[in-house]
């Protein structure tokens, strides 16, 4: 997709400059524009294992300058940009501590039913009410992340109209102005004892839990790198309104490989109960998360932003006019002469 805009926006460029007849040059047209849009919007990812994004609503607001002279346009300005969207996590299994056969050293997997000839000890996890040492797993499901992100961006488009058609291309760089990701999950959790035959669940008073829903915020204001945009706009203009389809693509991974460290480690989860020197005084089954784009997870892979829906765009247009008459250069002393000059001029040029 990447080289898809760049390639696109290379011969709109070539297309505009050097394709466009030098024709209908008749006046100027200044504008002051102001613009909003909404779609779709997806903070894509790739290179980090069991994470799947799925995308969400997206819009943005602008204002700035637009200008026609003939055949060409273009569009500068400011703009806010929002994107919302989600990604979904492949269910995921963590063991806090470890089961141990004492007799031969060995680990011994979860869930193994204990045996006459097996020496069983529990190594981490924690104890129960009761003081007696268990391995916990806990289970997670429906885990997504839920991603808030807003630009700031300078937008620079050119393009070419025709009849009521026209199109735009160009680029947008932008500064991250703010980031949030909230998670949410479920999980079920059990217990393995080293005394007992089988496995414990569905025991909330020992915090065994069936379902347990949880959640949490990370907060990465700014974090996010520049972004620089491949835009692409086609539409129609209805009197001094522009009715258009947009899409924007991130071209440069915003990711930056940035850590937080908000709520753990730089992980994008932490549970209580793999602490080498948890004791049991924490809820085992509060769960702290770390968003999946600035954990440690991500920092093999790219991020990079789309976004693709309808823009709406309103003119406010002042014509100047271009006398030919006057403005082309003066040929012999009489006006005359000059305005013949000026005819064969206009006829040449097909005006």
């Amino acid at each position: 997709m990447k080289k898809f805009f760049t390639l696109y926006i290379t011969v709109a460029v070539i297309f505009v400059f050097g394709v466009l007849p030098a024709r209908n040059r008749s006046s100027s047209i200044f504008s002051f524009d102001m613009w909003t849009g909404a779609g779709y919007s997806n903070i894509m990812h790739t290179g980090i294992k069991n994470v799947t994004p799925f995308g969400g609503a997206g819009g943005i607001l602008g204002l700035g300058y637009g200008y026609q002279y003939g055949n060409f346009i273009m569009q500068a300005g400011v703009e806010f940009d929002y994107k919302g969207s989600y990604s979904k996590v492949k269910d995921f299994n963590i063991q806090a501590g470890e089961m141990v056969d004492a007799n031969t050293g060995l680990s011994i997997e979860y869930g193994t039913r204990i045996t006459a000839d097996m020496n069983p000890i529990a190594q981490g996890g924690f104890y129960d009410t009761e003081g007696d040492r268990f391995v916990m797993l806990y289970k997670f499901k429906k885990y997504k992340d839920f991603y808030h992100i807003g630009y700031l961006n300078i937008p620079l488009l050119f393009g070419g109209k025709f009849g009521k058609f026209y199109f735009l291309a160009g680029g947008k760089f932008g500064i991250n102005i703010f980031a949030m990701a909230r998670t949410s999950a479920s999980h079920s959790a059990t217990a393995y004892y080293p005394q007992f035959i089988d496995v414990f669940g569905d025991m909330d008073d020992h915090f065994l839990v069936t379902e347990y829903k949880s959640g949490g915020n990370t907060h990465f204001n700014g974090k996010l790198s520049y972004n620089v945009s491949a835009s692409l706009e086609l539409g129609i203009t209805l009197g001094k309104t522009r009715i258009a389809f947009f899409a924007d693509y991130g071209l440069l991974n915003i990711g930056k490989n940035y850590v937080s460290t908000e709520n753990t480690n730089g992980d994008f989860i932490h549970i209580p109960a793999t602490d080498p020197i948890y004791t049991g005084n924490i809820d085992p089954n509060t769960i702290h998360y770390n968003s999946i784009l600035t954990s440690n997870q991500s920092s093999s892979g790219k991020i990079h932003p789309l976004m693709a829906g309808i823009k709406l765009t309103v003119l406010l247009q002042k014509q100047k006019d271009k006398n030919y008459m006057r403005d082309c250069p003066a040929y012999g002393t009489s006006y005359k002469k000059k305005h013949e000059r000026n005819i064969r001029i206009m006829q040449k040029y097909g005006y």
